[in-house]
C-alpha cells in the first residue's frame, strides 16, 4: 500500500428518507441527486449491504471493508479485533419530526433480527420552533442528564451506550 499523509476521504452514501429534506447540499456541500428527499448522508460505513469507498489518492477505490481487514494496523493502529469497521458516521436531515428509537440489548437484539448500537447524536442546526429535545429535557429533567443527554436552545448533544459498551 502507497503511503501517504493526506487524510483518507470517503464517496458519501445518500439515504433517500420520507422526513428527509435537501439542507445537507446548503450546510454540507453535498451533491445531492436532484428532487430526491435526502435524509442521512453515511460518511463512514462498513455494513453488508453499504461500504463506504475511497475517493481519491493511493487507495480510490477500495472500499472501507477492504482497508479494515487488510490493513488495520498501519490505517488504524492497533485496534479491537472487530470484523467490521465498528462506527456508522452520518449526517442526517430531518426536515419532519422524528421518533424516539430505543435500542435493545445486544441478547434482545440478536433474537429480533438486530442488533445492538451505541450511540452519541450531536444536533449542529435546529429549528427553535421545534423544540423537541427541550421539552424531552423539561419533561425528562434529571433522568435525561444522568443518561447522558444534555440540552442547549432546543438542540443538543445526546450519547447512549448499549449494555455491551465498545
Amino acid at each position: 500500500m502507497a503511503s501517504s499523509d493526506s487524510p483518507i476521504v470517503f464517496e458519501p452514501i445518500f439515504q433517500e428518507r420520507i422526513w428527509g429534506g435537501r439542507k445537507l447540499a446548503e450546510l454540507f456541500a453535498k451533491k445531492l441527486p436532484p428532487n430526491k428527499r435526502i435524509g442521512e448522508s453515511w460518511e463512514i460505513v462498513d455494513r453488508p449491504e453499504a461500504q463506504s469507498i475511497v475517493r481519491g489518492g493511493p487507495l480510490s477505490g477500495r472500499s472501507l471493508h477492504d482497508l479494515w481487514v487488510n490493513f488495520r494496523e498501519e490505517l488504524f493502529g492497533k485496534v479491537s479485533s472487530t470484523p467490521r469497521f465498528p462506527l456508522l458516521i452520518k449526517l442526517l436531515d430531518a426536515r419532519e419530526k422524528l421518533s424516539l428509537q430505543v435500542h435493545p440489548p445486544a441478547e434482545a437484539a440478536e433474537s429480533l433480527g438486530g442488533e445492538a448500537k451505541t450511540e452519541f447524536w450531536y444536533g449542529r442546526s435546529c429549528r427553535a420552533e421545534r423544540g423537541n429535545l427541550r421539552r424531552f429535557a423539561q419533561d425528562h429533567g434529571a433522568r435525561a442528564i444522568r443518561a447522558g443527554v444534555a440540552f442547549r436552545d432546543g438542540c443538543g448533544v445526546c450519547s447512549h451506550r448499549s449494555s455491551e459498551g465498545w
